[in-house]
């Protein structure tokens, strides 16, 4: 669900901005978060499409609500046995935490079993515009869909998602207007730092 995705990735900056850490661009703004799930999702579906037999597709809910059993058929998938420690990992040290930034996991995020109150948690997290904006951005989608998601959001914010779409139709288009204009001057230093300006903030999320 592009919605649970999305609102993890903001709980990530959330985290870094109270920690004073760093944080990529799609963990503080929904629009280039949402942008950066689009991304991802293509780039999975084409994969699949074209190597049907090296792609495994997990549907995050399932695997939440049936650990056991999705993780004994991924293992089947690559040959690997399966072993109860891999849905537990609360029972388990590993190496790897050491490594983890306090922004994206801290120890305990990192070791915590599956749970399924974790799958609408982003309902909680992500406020109404949000929700409309991810929303709008993705009902469309037919894979998604085929899923089982559903984008309908309440009537009463049907004014938002008019704008949303207007908004993102005229950042398309402006965008577009500036490649083309770097095309020719992206030489001068000073017009390309005010060309990356220009992009931050089309792509800065409408509240």
């Amino acid at each position: 669900d592009p919605r649970a995705v999305i609102s993890s990735m903001l709980e990530v900056g959330k985290r870094g901005k109270e920690k004073g850490i760093a944080t990529p661009a799609f963990t503080r703004s929904p629009t280039v978060a949402i942008n950066c799930v689009r991304k991802y999702l293509t780039a999975g579906l084409l994969a699949k499409q074209y190597n049907p037999d090296r792609i495994f597709e997990v549907q995050y809910e399932k695997l939440v609500k049936n650990p056991e059993m999705i993780s004994k058929e991924m293992c089947g998938f690559i040959d690997v046995d399966w072993d109860p420690e891999m849905i537990l990992p609360k029972n388990k040290k590993q190496f790897a935490h050491k490594f983890l930034t306090r922004a994206f996991y801290d120890e305990n995020m990192y070791y915590r079993n599956p749970e399924t109150k974790e799958i609408f948690k982003w309902k909680q997290n992500l406020s109404k515009s949000q929700i409309v904006m991810i929303s709008t951005a993705f009902e469309k989608n037919y894979t998604l869909n085929e899923l089982g998601y559903s984008f309908s959001t309440d009537s009463k914010f049907q004014l938002f998602k008019i704008i949303y779409k207007l908004k993102s139709y005229l950042n398309y288009c402006f965008e577009r207007i500036l490649k083309k204009i770097m095309q020719r001057i992206k030489k001068i230093p000073f017009i390309l730092r005010l060309y990356r300006r220009l992009l931050t903030y089309i792509r800065e999320p409408l509240y």
